[in-house]
């Protein structure tokens, strides 16, 4: 981390962009960092703040308050929080994530998430894969989603288990309650596309219209199955062989039956306390012998709990 550091304009700098000439003094950084430290006001031109774009000349003054070099950018690792491990061998890791808390940071100052969790135990993870704060893990799921986390624990496991989430090998389960009676199982299998760049991750069905400029189209295929209705509500196990943003949250919500507790697809002014979806089971081949790997996560009992539908399903036999 950079703090402090003044830099003056010499004349081969002159009319430069001013993220061209910190860059170029700071090459220990990246222009993404340098980008976001101007954005913060951390980096001063003349003891004012400037834009990216201002143009600098010969003897200005660029003092660099704080700015993070390319080294910072990692998973800090928070020992300290929780971690529940279903399964672990020499080669695979799977964790329980709880409702709420984000698999990853989204910046590398950002903590309690899994991954914060996990490093702190396992700091041999932070090495694994090509993007420094997402590190090891194989899949993500919501942050409102509760339920299994896999994980790699050395590169030749990462490499190749990501190949087979890639290749839709890997069946995951899930277990969902949702509004309404859903009493036949179900195939969903439709184009998602992102619903625009400034509404976030929220997806839509494409169905028969094109594709908005610039989009491109995701195939998504959900199965589903009842397992007890109750009161207007239906306990699904949904299983997904592809592995598009929200696609059993959209699927779901577009056949008729939202997922409670869901602010973005599902019914205006649901007050549920959380989203009733549960990443409940994964099979992949072992990376170490080829052999079926079956993890199951069992929801949760207690204040977390996702009601008296998923306690009822403990210990049965062959809902997972």
């Amino acid at each position: 981390m950079l703090t402090a550091h003044d830099i003056t304009v010499e004349p081969a700098e002159s009319g430069r962009r001013l993220d061209r000439v910190v860059l170029g003094r700071c090459a220990s950084s990246s222009r993404a960092l340098v980008l976001d430290a101007i954005g913060r006001w951390q980096v001063l031109l003349n003891g004012r703040p400037a834009g990216k774009g201002a143009k600098t000349k010969v003897g200005d003054v660029i003092r660099v308050v704080e700015l993070a070099e390319a080294a910072d950018v990692c998973v800090r690792p928070q020992p300290e929080l929780p971690l529940t491990v279903i399964h672990e061998d020499a080669d695979v890791l799977a964790l329980d994530k709880p409702a709420g808390q984000p698999v990853q940071p989204l910046d590398f100052r950002e903590t309690g998430t899994l991954l914060n969790a996990a490093i702190g135990r396992y700091p041999e993870l932070q090495r694994l894969g090509d993007d420094p704060l997402l590190p090891a893990v194989i899949h993500r799921i919501d942050a409102d989603t509760s339920g299994l986390v896999l994980a790699a624990k050395n590169e030749k496991a990462y490499a190749n288990l990501r190949e087979q989430f890639q290749a839709q090998t890997a069946r995951k389960i899930y277990l969902a309650i949702v509004r309404g009676e859903a009493r036949q199982a179900g195939r969903i299998e439709s184009m998602l596309v992102h619903q625009s760049p400034t509404k976030g991750h929220r997806m839509i069905v494409l169905g028969d219209r094109p594709a908005p400029r610039g989009q491109k189209p995701m195939r998504a295929v959900t199965e589903y199955e009842p397992l007890e209705c109750r009161g207007g509500r239906t306990l699904l196990r949904a299983t997904i062989f592809t592995g598009v943003t929200h696609q059993i949250r959209c699927q779901l919500a577009h056949a008729g039956f939202p997922i409670l507790g869901d602010r973005i697809y599902g019914a205006d002014g649901d007050q549920s306390a959380r989203l009733y979806l549960h990443a409940a089971q994964i099979a992949v081949a072992h990376p170490a012998n080829g052999r079926e790997l079956t993890v199951r996560c069992e929801p949760a009992v207690g204040q977390e709990s996702l009601t008296s539908f998923f306690c009822c399903v403990r210990g049965e036999a062959g809902y997972l």
